[in-house]
């Protein structure tokens, strides 16, 4: 039995009712019969004053005639008193039967003739008292009728009355038996309703109790509970504060509790705290939503939040419930692991490129001893040097997507042209899967639009790559196909994803060995491996999984023994893309400009070609092998220098440090950072600062030229890293 605090009310209100009306039952009972008692003593009072009246005649008539015959004093006086009692029975009796119209007729005819009686008693005794016995006792005998007619009234007084006497003493009888009934009914009826009310409570108490004792053993699992459980009012006031938010945030119990939930939120999530609170005023839930937040040292925290809206026993929302679930750690083994699986492909690439650098580099020395052997052959020379600019195309290529595919980064999510990214990546997959397997991109579609991070992306097919060259052992083909699909709900629960709308279907497909179904089942579990111990982690299609679920996409696995496997990623289509930084114009135009550039880089043959360049582009150029040396020229030289063109890695002094040290000097001057290494990489490692220009290596004219004018006709302006590489 689980009783609400309404049901125990209206127990009561029931019990007391039920009391209530037994008692009004018994009070009625009581009342009629006080009322029916009332009305017989009434009826015994008429009757008694109505035999008075007749014994008072009676004694009246008999004290004349034994005064008329003895002449007695006393006789005559109890006759007179006898009459006068007489009449005041008779007031009496008029007065009791005044709501008796019959009754009153007879009492006032009673008293027309008692008056005569009384007159001619009165008579009789004046006249023996004057000596005239005979006429006195004539006089009294012709009373007699008088006084017959008197007590026929009264008879019929009398009769009338036992009549009312009979029906009211019936009536009387009845009401008692009836309120007895009423008393004892109500009685039982009252001790019933007790009984059961005090079974309900003692019910209620036990469940009570055990409700305690639940809540209790819940609080103090709250209490114990790792995660940490915060309750809060609709205003954001926090009122409960458990162990686990003290280990999580660093503050106490003593010192949250009163303060503000936004205590804790760091800049970018106040505003998700006040919709977080809207939602719960409305009633909606809000489930495992990852977000950021600030514990008492200012760290900031990555955490997943459950926020439940708080009731009170009659349904209003009064508060907040909310469990925060610490991720840093969780965040940095999952950045941890899918960097390990990056390693474990580029382990799988080494060999691959290895290949196509030999290859490269054999049409470098090849094409550079043909024009060795014909140095004033211009046809010659210029088929030479155009194989030489497309195998290092081919080469900065390879590098790139090496660099990025190994660079440690958060996800950032990008809208790109996934059937463009894709033709590009495919430069590194042939290398990776070897000359016996055959890599197609079929691409269905050139405007296959997504929001994905490009590094994630670049991991998720380079895993499915690397699992399809495992199971094509002795060669086969790789086939990656991107297409545009409209799902509704029927083609969707077909394809067997609970998707429905516009999506990008990648599909990833090899002609290997294929899987079974139990394989099939456990393909993204992670640790699950179908190769030999030390050949893999069992990481792998799990991470893919992850980053695609990240990404809000679905992916689907299809495979059959010997038959190969396909993997379908459904990513969302997003329209249309963001705007990309347009390609640099490789153009070798001629912009002459007046300018003084100090060149720092410690390979001689890489100073002197870059050199060359800028001063065919119009550029003044003195030239340093060194941090050192490049301070001495700044500090001694004759010529005002505009813009250091500076390596970032080299012996001695690195270029940060002699960008830090010309500063001092020169707070005017311009630097522009040349590096092997992606910006990415050289943010992360603290090497250079945000948002310093900067121009990878390696680089064409155009683009070198491009950054140098973009770092000198924009004064105040450091362009972006990304502008810088894109010529924007």
């Amino acid at each position: 039995m689980n009783l609400k605090p309404r049901t125990k009310y209206i127990a009561l209100a029931v019990l007391l009712i039920a009391i209530g009306i037994g008692t009004a039952i018994s009070y009625s009972g009581l009342s009629l019969l006080v009322n029916n008692q009332q009305w017989v003593e009434h009826t015994f009072a008429v009757l008694t004053e109505v035999e008075g009246i007749s014994v008072s005649i009676s004694e009246a008539a008999s004290g004349a005639r034994r005064f008329i015959t003895n002449a007695n004093e006393e006789d005559a006086v109890a006759s007179r008193a006898a009459i006068e009692r007489a009449n005041n029975k008779l007031d009496h009796v008029i007065a009791l039967t005044s709501d008796n119209p019959r009754q009153q007729e007879r009492a006032r005819a009673v008293r027309e003739e008692l008056a005569d009686f009384s007159g001619a008693t009165t008579a009789a005794i004046a006249l023996k008292a004057a000596g005239n016995a005979k006429d006195a006792d004539s006089t009294l005998r012709a009373n007699q009728p008088i006084r017959d007619q008197v007590r026929r009234l009264l008879s019929e007084m009398a009769a009338q009355e036992k009549e009312y006497l009979h029906v009211r003493t019936e009536r009387a009888q009845r009401s008692g038996l009836l309120a007895r009934l009423g008393l004892v009914g109500a009685c039982l009826l009252n001790l019933v309703l007790v009984v059961i009310y005090g079974y309900v409570i003692h019910v209620d108490f036990v469940r009570n109790q055990a409700l305690w004792d639940s809540r209790t053993k819940l609080a103090r699992l709250v209490e114990c509970s790792d995660d940490a459980i915060i309750i809060g009012t609709l205003d954001g006031i926090i009122t409960n504060w458990n162990k686990g938010a003290e280990r999580l945030y660093g503050y106490t119990s003593e010192e949250t509790v009163g303060s503000s939930i936004y205590t804790l939120a760091a800049s970018e999530s106040t505003d998700e705290l006040r919709s977080i609170l809207e939602m719960i005023k409305r009633g909606e839930n809000v489930d495992h939503k990852e977000s950021t937040r600030l514990s008492k040292d200012g760290k900031e925290l990555n955490i997943s939040i459950t926020v439940s809206p708080l009731r009170d026993a009659g349904g209003q929302i009064i508060g907040a419930a909310t469990i925060a679930r610490d991720l840093t750690q969780e965040r940095r083994t999952q950045q941890q692991l899918q960097q390990a699986q990056k390693l474990e492909a580029i382990g799988r690439l080494a060999g691959g490129v290895a290949h196509d650098f030999n290859n490269i580099l054999c049409i470098i020395l090849s094409a550079s001893d043909i024009l060795s052997a014909n140095p004033n052959n211009a046809p010659i020379s210029s088929e030479c040097l155009e194989n030489i600019r497309e195998a290092s195309k081919r080469g900065h290529s390879l590098t790139r997507h090496l660099l990025a595919f190994s660079r440690r980064q958060a996800a950032n999510a990008v809208v790109l042209e996934l059937t463009q990214h894709v033709q590009e990546l495919s430069k590194l997959l042939k290398p990776l899967m070897g000359d016996d397997v055959e890599v197609l991109v079929d691409a269905k579609t050139d405007f296959a639009v997504v929001k994905v991070d490009p590094v994630q992306l670049d991991q998720i097919i380079l895993n499915l790559a690397v699992n399809a060259r495992d199971a094509m052992p002795n060669g086969g083909r790789l086939l990656v196909e991107i297409s545009v699909a409209d799902l509704d709900s029927a083609h969707a629960d077909a394809a067997g994803a609970n998707i429905s709308g516009k999506f990008v279907l990648l599909a990833v497909s090899d002609n290997g060995e294929g899987m079974d179904g139990g394989t099939v089942s456990r393909i993204f579990d992670p640790f699950f491996t179908t190769k030999a111990v030390g050949k893999g982690t069992g990481l792998g299609l799990s991470t893919v999984y992850g980053i695609v679920n990240q990404s809000r996409g679905h992916i689907r696995v299809y495979s059959e023994p010997g038959r190969g496997t396909t993997f379908k990623i459904f990513l969302p289509f997003e329209g249309v893309p963001e705007s990309a930084a347009g390609n640099l114009v490789e153009s070798a135009g001629e912009a002459k400009a007046e300018a003084t550039i100090l060149l720092v880089e410690d390979d001689a043959r890489l100073r002197n070609l870059t050199a060359r360049l800028l001063r065919d582009g119009g550029y003044t150029v003195l030239e340093a092998e060194n941090g050192e040396h490049a301070l001495s020229i700044a500090d001694y030289g004759q010529k005002r220098i505009d813009l250091v063109l500076t390596d970032v890695i080299m012996p001695g002094k690195s270029g940060p440090q002699l960008v830090e040290a010309l500063r001092v000097s020169h707070p005017d001057l311009r630097f522009v950072y040349i590096s092997g290494y992606t910006t990415g990489q050289l943010s992360d490692s603290s090497l250079i600062e945000a948002g310093a220009c900067f121009l990878e290596k390696p680089f064409t004219r155009a683009r070198l030229l491009t950054t140098i004018r973009g770092a000198l006709e924009k004064p105040g302006l450091i362009p972006s890293p990304e502008a810088l590489r894109t010529g924007t």
